[in-house]
């Protein structure tokens, strides 16, 4: 029931504050940059197209995340389980996943700012790197103690906050170009000024 008010929540969220949606946004922009340096050769570039360049870094950020969260899901709803079978009571196992799902969420600011100095790519690499480590750790750590299981679980968490900043569609528009004012808007939560100033262009 929780989840469910949750999600919902969140649809609501985006509902409101994610619309226009980023690639409608990005193609207003292109036609108003089109509009503002009109081209009368055959060249013009069509604001409806995708940019190939777009495509394929949008296609290697899915592969990091689906990479990363595939990662998450196999060590971290295993671990419950082997806590189990080696005789740890549900109390320990909870107070062992809450500090992953921290790690989860809490260095995305630290991730985004690497991002912004490195790129999306050395950071994915990086992230790939802390998720090895990751599974290294939990995988050979003691199975009677939780100390060794909690470090790992504490980078798996790492690991996957680095992976998805890294493969985020704003990253990943501010790398290939006109997506980036549209989308970058979006996310600080200017879209309604962008859909006003369409409604009122229209």
């Amino acid at each position: 029931m929780l989840a469910a008010v949750a999600y919902a929540a969140c649809a609501v969220v985006l509902w409101v504050f994610l619309t226009p949606g980023p690639l409608l946004a990005a193609r207003t922009h292109a036609r108003a940059s089109a509009a503002s340096s009109p081209r009368t050769d055959a060249h013009a570039p069509d604001a409806d197209a995708v940019d190939p360049l777009w495509g394929r870094c949008a296609g290697w950020g899915i592969v990091v995340m689906v990479a990363g969260q595939a990662v998450m899901v196999a060590v971290m709803t295993m671990t419950p389980v082997h806590m189990t079978h080696h005789g740890h009571a549900v109390s320990i196992i909870g107070l062992v996943i809450a500090p992953d799902v921290a790690a989860m969420y809490l260095p995305s600011p630290v991730a985004g700012a690497l991002v912004d100095r490195w790129g999306p790519w050395p950071v994915a690499a990086l992230a790939g790197a802390v998720l090895g480590a990751a599974g290294a750790v939990a995988g050979l750590a003691d199975p009677s103690g939780v100390v060794g299981t909690a470090v790992g679980l504490v980078l798996l968490g790492v690991g996957w906050s680095l992976a998805m900043s890294a493969a985020g569609f704003p990253v990943l528009a501010l790398a290939c170009g006109a997506l980036a004012v549209a989308v970058m808007a979006a996310a600080l939560g200017s879209a309604r000024r962008v859909r006003a100033g369409t409604m009122s262009a229209s």
